[in-house]
């Protein structure tokens, strides 16, 4: 039975599994029983040519039988659907990741996924993916590299929206469950409301993005390259400025350090040339800006300075 699900449309194991059960030979409740539900079984797997088992362990019958009455019931209303049948006779190990206030983390997932997790969020996901589409779900930031696979297409499922990609580089930031933003780096994204909330979907490409609020409900596409900009050096791990005004800079360190950088008026317009690695800590970070501006970094109770120093 695994084998015809897996390979094909389960209409015509529908209406056999319905004619078996209209025929006479039991209802609801005795459906169920051992005997009756093998016999059944067997009928049904005549009926679609499947070979007969040699021996078949007893629980495999039972897992059998029960998906012949899964396939029953939700197909007289109509919700039959091959996945969710297989899912349930074979069950997938779903694996839950948080993180916590400052802390950040870096998952796999079985398909060559990566996502990068930033603090108080929660991911969860299959062991591995065993069905046409490959689903998880996300409470809070995280970036995902998708690896790319057109048959089987990749959702991240979070409180107010759903991003859909092939193979793509893009962030979800959909933490307080009333303001999510998607921002795209590399690769095609759709981003569509939660079912629960509004139909409404957009079609994202680099340096784009789609923002969603509870206030208003309406799905907006906006061009983010500042964000893509941001993810794309953070992913790879070094931030570069060639010429870039200390204002942005700053900008970048509070937003990459979680932190506060108050910056005298008379700095905040020079022009930056530099880097620092995401590795770097904020202190090594803003007293090399010091250095080369001529300014003092001073460290605050909360958060940090930049104040003009004197000329040599």
């Amino acid at each position: 039975m695994r084998n015809y699900l897996e390979k094909g449309d389960v209409s015509e194991l529908e209406e056999l599994a319905r004619e078996e059960y209209n025929d006479g030979s039991g209802n609801a409740k005795n459906l169920l029983n051992n005997q009756s539900s093998a016999a059944i079984l067997q009928r049904i797997h005549r009926q679609i040519g499947a070979a007969k088992p040699a021996k078949v362990k007893l629980f495999n019958i039972y897992k059998l039988t029960a998906a012949a009455a899964v396939i029953i019931v939700l197909g007289s209303i109509g919700f039959i659907k091959r996945e969710a049948i297989i899912n349930m006779l074979y069950p997938v190990n779903m694996v839950q990741v948080s993180t916590a206030a400052n802390e950040e983390k870096t998952v796999t997932f079985a398909d060559g996924t990566v996502a990068r997790m930033e603090e108080n969020s929660t991911l969860s996901y299959p062991e591995k993916f065993t069905t046409d589409t490959r689903d998880v779900s996300l409470k809070g930031e995280a970036f995902f590299k998708v690896a790319k696979d057109k048959k089987h297409p990749f959702t991240v499922h979070s409180p107010l929206v759903n991003t859909t990609v092939v193979g793509t580089e893009f962030n979800v930031d959909d933490k307080d469950s009333v303001h999510a933003k998607v921002v795209v780096v590399s690769g095609i994204v759709k981003v569509h409301t939660a079912v629960n909330i509004t139909n409404q979907e957009v079609r994202l490409t680099p340096e784009q993005g789609a923002v969603f609020g509870t206030d208003n409900k309406l799905l907006r596409k906006i061009n983010s390259p500042d964000d893509a900009r941001f993810y794309k050096q953070r992913r790879d791990g070094i931030f570069v400025y060639d010429g870039v005004a200390v204002a942005g800079v700053i900008h970048d360190i509070e937003r990459y350090y979680k932190t506060t950088v108050d910056v005298d008026d008379t700095i905040k317009d020079r022009i930056f040339h530099g880097s620092f690695k995401t590795g770097d800590s904020i202190t090594t970070v803003l007293n090399v800006m010091a250095i080369s501006m001529n300014a003092v970094m001073q460290e605050k109770k909360q958060g940090y300075a930049l104040t003009s120093g004197h000329s040599k």
